[in-house]
């Protein structure tokens, strides 16, 4: 493994960096920061129920079950 392994790639920096524009935006910049600010005010409700739930689904859904 190379050290440098936790430094991102300038290509992803400068996507990530990117205002927005238009609605093709892959990330929403606004989104990010709004839950950025909830992470940081403990305001954050993840809901791992729900996660575990729809990637089981999505699994099953892969394997034709």
């Amino acid at each position: 493994m190379r050290g440098d392994s936790a430094k991102p790639d300038p290509a992803v920096l400068t996507h990530l960096h990117r205002e927005t524009g238009g609605t093709d935006q892959d990330i929403n910049v606004a989104q990010v920061e709004a839950i950025r600010e909830a992470i940081r005010d403990g305001r954050l409700d993840i809901r791992t129920d729900r996660i575990a739930d729809s990637l089981i689904a999505s699994v099953q859904g892969l394997l034709g079950r």
